[in-house]
């Protein structure tokens, strides 16, 4: 009788442990990613092959209860950890702009077409988007810096059909110097040879970027295709006013890290730079849409509200203030931001305010 009522006292103990830690479907993904952080070599067979599993499982345990946010905190604690001191300043919202921009560029690649990303980061976001979030999931994300490792273009030939010659240079270790231009002879290879349409990202290395049949569009450029310096501008803006969600991006109450940063200046750079090219051939009308639109959809955004005060000289005097304090307010929070100080200060000195 005693040992029947320790048994049940034992039972019911071990019910309420299991109760109160995380859902049981999220201990594979957890794992994956714990071994991910902990492996000596991050490019091993069965590591490499935690890089994408760990998502898809992630996708499922997250489809399974519909915990977002139990599915996200794993998610940042994971960049956290993996990239330590060099996203020390990273907060939860930071690591939403990441997702929202691999997100985007799921959303901005035509079907048929595979999204190329290069950096870790951007990789874990875009897949983090898809397996997850469920943004495109028939679209191809390929990791241009693991092309050369063996267990990668496995992946690649059993996901994608894509079959790397046996010739083309095989790395075991993506630290070295060496590896970035093994990855250079076998994106080469995938862009002009198998001649797969791809979306890929702005922020690959540029000795990466092929030069033929390419289309700039913001944060990505496209292959395979041509047009017309009206057709491309006519899709940048479609994809900014349309496609892009930019929740997460145009906050305007958090400070832009350096990688940040950068992510969001390839929505607002590549458009103004296009649009001033037609803003030469005297369209006017061209240049202040892309202006308008980035002012309504990436508030956090210094460069939009720079570039209508350099376009329009007649304004009142409450709609030029506006203006600056949108850059105000984005150098407060970002003073390590030179370009940002230089044009306020030339805005403002031009205005008489300094």
């Amino acid at each position: 009788m005693k040992l029947q009522i320790v048994l049940k006292v034992f039972l019911l103990i071990a019910l309420l442990l299991a109760g109160c830690g995380a859902p049981p479907s999220y201990i594979v993904p957890e794992t994956l990613f714990s071994e991910l952080l902990n492996s000596q070599n991050p490019f091993e067979t069965r590591v490499i092959e935690n890089n994408w599993r760990a998502f898809s499982t992630l996708g499922e345990a997250y489809r399974a209860d519909g915990n977002l946010l139990k599915a996200k905190s794993i998610f940042d604690a994971f960049m956290s950890q993996r990239f330590g001191e060099r996203q020390k300043d990273f907060k939860s919202a930071h690591y939403d702009i990441m997702i929202e921009y691999g997100s985007n560029l799921l959303k901005a690649a035509p079907e048929g077409t595979a999204v190329a990303v290069y950096y870790d980061e951007l990789f874990y976001s875009t897949m983090f988007a898809r397996e997850v979030l469920g943004v495109r999931p028939n679209t191809h994300i390929i990791w241009a810096k693991a092309l050369p490792v063996k267990a990668y273009r496995n992946h690649l030939r059993k996901t994608m059909g894509i079959d790397i010659p046996a010739h083309l240079p095989i790395s075991g270790d993506p630290g070295v110097k060496l590896h970035e231009s093994m990855v250079l002879n076998n994106f080469a290879w995938l862009a002009d040879t198998f001649e797969l349409p791809m979306f890929i990202s702005a922020s690959i290395p540029g000795p990466l970027r092929p030069s033929l049949k390419t289309v700039s569009l913001g944060i990505g450029t496209l292959t395979g295709v041509e047009m017309t310096s009206d057709e491309r501008f006519e899709q940048e803006v479609e994809l900014l006013r349309e496609v892009y969600v930019l929740t997460a991006a145009g906050d305007p109450s958090i400070s832009h890290p350096e990688l940040i940063r950068g992510l969001v200046q390839w929505y607002s750079d590549p458009p103004l730079i296009h649009g001033r090219q037609r803003l030469v051939e005297g369209d006017t009308a061209a240049y202040s849409t892309v202006i308008d639109i980035l002012l309504d959809r990436l508030p956090s955004s210094w460069k939009a509200p720079s570039a209508y005060l350099h376009l329009n000289s007649n304004i009142s005097e409450d709609e030029r203030r506006e203006m600056l304090n949108r850059i105000e307010r984005y150098i407060m929070l970002n003073p390590g931001d030179k370009g940002a100080v230089r044009a306020y200060q030339e805005l403002a000195d031009r205005n008489g305010e300094l």
